[in-house]
């Protein structure tokens, strides 16, 4: 069984109110893994979703307590949560699945950041004794798959990331980097991604700030050239230096707001989102604007992402006929 809260549904307006931090996750495992009906789950969320992948006992048992639980930890009540969710079951939910990994269902589609996002749940997941035999073969097999699309169809080739996208806006927004200044803020996957590519797209300099300064420096020292570190405590005086922003750090509030009418360019990844701004002259993105502009028809991109999809039945029946041979009651 799949719960998932989702871009399809929610604009990031609500998606931010449904997230849960890095820190949260452990704890969201097993408090899940405590409730009646839930044999075995994994909680994944990002900035396209927030999902809950379990195997339970009963269907209509397991949905239900999901659903409470997640009503309960984001304070609603079942009834106003049941709008929100999107839930499939069997084969639907393993075909989800193997769809999401390879980021046929990214909001980007094939951006190669949420087979890592993947690998890590699972790991936590793992750590917290909250997957069992059946979601441990099911998400090997489903990075396995994943792995293999992304070699055979070199999907990194074609599909960008957020960070990149990000990127590729700003660069569109000035037309030329030359004399331009950026700066990332936060170094996790995200903002660590977008530093390395930013440290040599021509940007006059670029300025890297995160909660642990030492990881800023760390990365500056790997990258040199144009890349500095900053501390994180001069983020304002930071913002009022460059031409252009990446936020993409994990909060719950927003980090900065936008308080003056310089010409800036800010592209928001973050969700929860990390600036607060209303001002005209700040060119702003987040990860639903950039999605709009950035997802053009693109023909040989749609053509290798169809073929990827072909292969999706063959995965979730090879799955269906190893569990058959477990003779078990148990369903996901």
């Amino acid at each position: 069984m799949c719960v998932s809260l989702n871009y399809h549904q929610l604009p990031i307006e609500l998606r931010e109110k449904f997230s849960f931090s890095a820190d949260e996750i452990p704890k969201a495992n097993r408090l899940l893994n405590a409730e009646k009906s839930i044999l075995e789950n994994l909680l994944i969320s990002t900035c396209n979703r927030t999902e809950i992948y379990a195997v339970v006992d009963q269907v209509h048992t397991g949905r239900y307590y999901i659903k409470r639980f997640l009503a309960e930890w984001f304070h609603y009540t079942v009834e106003e949560f049941n709008q929100y969710v999107s839930i499939t079951t069997k084969d639907d939910a393993a075909s989800h699945l193997f769809r999401v990994i390879v980021g046929l269902d990214s909001l980007i589609k094939g951006e190669p950041q949420i087979l890592g996002q993947m690998k890590n749940a699972f790991q936590v997941a793992t750590d917290q004794g909250t997957t069992g035999v059946i979601l441990n073969h099911l998400f090997r097999q489903a990075i396995t798959f994943s792995k293999r699309m992304h070699t055979e169809y070199r999907v990194s080739e074609l599909a960008q990331s957020s960070s990149q996208a990000g990127l590729h806006q700003i660069k569109s927004d000035f037309g030329s980097l030359e004399g331009k200044s950026l700066a990332v803020i936060g170094l996790g996957h995200i903002g660590k991604h977008t530093a390395y590519n930013a440290s040599n797209m021509g940007f006059s300099k670029v300025l890297l700030l995160n909660r642990t300064d030492q990881k800023a420096k760390q990365i500056a020292n790997e990258l040199q050239g144009v890349v500095e570190a900053r501390p994180f405590s001069r983020l304002d005086s930071v913002m009022a230096e460059v031409d252009a922003a990446v936020f993409a750090a994990s909060v719950k509030e927003p980090l900065y707001r936008v308080t003056d009418d310089r010409q800036q360019v800010i592209v928001d990844l973050g969700v929860p989102r990390n600036v607060a701004y209303d001002s005209e002259s700040v060119n702003y993105y987040d990860i639903d604007n950039l999605h709009s502009i950035l997802e053009t028809n693109d023909t040989k991109k749609n053509q290798m992402l169809n073929q990827i999809a072909k292969e999706i039945p063959l995965e979730v029946n090879n799955f269906y006929v190893w569990e058959k041979q477990l003779h078990i009651v148990p369903v996901i």
